[in-house]
């Protein structure tokens, strides 16, 4: 009889656990799953604390919500920015020690000139590979939830919150963002869903739905209905898609192996490089 996912997991999980030096991303894959959880349910009530905080807006025209909007998260770039310029300082205190590689070179290197990890290794990335991505990632999510939150701004008012609602989606993006940058690159890469959830991500694809919707006129009556309904039920989808994915996909996988490699290739795995085994830590 064939194993369900649950059991496969559960063997997966146990062959792995004896290894000699941690690799995060394959040990500590439920670690995902309990940040997408803890976000799921944090951010609603951390969007509802920030928006009562805040004094209303009252009636405001299109011209008038969106410049209030941007008033107020314009300042949250701030963390983009603080992600960036700390990726360019452990570039000056790293590269010239051959601890990080040049800004032309593959993130992945360990150094200057130093070959990219290859096999297991590869899966046991630098600080520094970590941080570019951090970087790169809270980038893409900084634009889509800029852009999102102004649409948003332009539903709001009358039956619908007011524009205290996109901005609190800014201000929580910021927050979520450097939680997930920590958790990213200093606890490991599964980890970062603990920020990602929790700084909007679904959540923009949600208030993108809502404002698509809301251009053809549809529930103008109800907006409140709908926008709790584009957040819990495109979250919902993707949550059921994803387990669908992983129920087709991941019981092809040959037993006694996970990506890619079985599981006495990881008892024996070895960091060839001592600044690779401690990629999570940054000096």
């Amino acid at each position: 009889m064939a194993k369900t996912l649950e059991e496969r997991e559960a063997e997966e999980e146990a062959g792995v656990a004896g290894m000699k030096h941690k690799l995060e991303c394959v040990q500590d894959e439920k670690a995902a799953n309990k940040g997408a959880i803890l976000g799921m349910f944090a951010l609603p009530f951390c969007i509802w604390g920030l928006y009562s905080l805040m004094q209303p807006t009252g009636e405001l025209d299109d011209a008038a919500k969106l410049c209030y909007v941007l008033k107020s998260i314009g300042p949250t770039v701030f963390m983009q920015w603080f992600l960036f310029e700390t990726m360019a300082k452990i570039r000056i205190a790293k590269v010239k020690a051959g601890k990080c590689p040049h800004p032309w070179e593959p993130d992945g290197r360990l150094g200057g000139g130093k070959p990219t990890p290859e096999g297991i290794d590869a899966l046991n990335p630098s600080f520094y590979a970590l941080w570019v991505r951090v970087c790169q990632n809270n980038f893409e999510s900084t634009v889509l939830n800029t852009f999102s939150i102004l649409c948003l701004s332009l539903y709001c008012g009358g039956k619908m919150y007011d524009c205290r609602l996109p901005v609190a989606l800014g201000y929580m993006h910021a927050i979520g963002g450097l939680i997930y940058a920590y958790a990213y690159a200093f606890v490991g890469p599964n980890h970062r869903m603990w920020g990602f959830i929790i700084r909007g991500f679904w959540q923009n694809g949600a208030t993108a739905l809502f404002c698509i919707i809301r251009s053809f006129g549809f529930f103008a009556e109800k907006p409140v209905m709908l926008f709790w309904g584009c957040s819990v039920g495109l979250v919902l989808i993707v949550c059921i898609l994803i387990k669908i994915v992983k129920q087709k996909f991941h019981l092809s996988i040959p037993e006694g192996q996970v990506f890619g490699y079985k599981f006495e290739e990881f008892q024996a795995w070895s960091p060839k490089d001592f600044e690779a085994r401690e990629g999570y830590n940054l000096m």
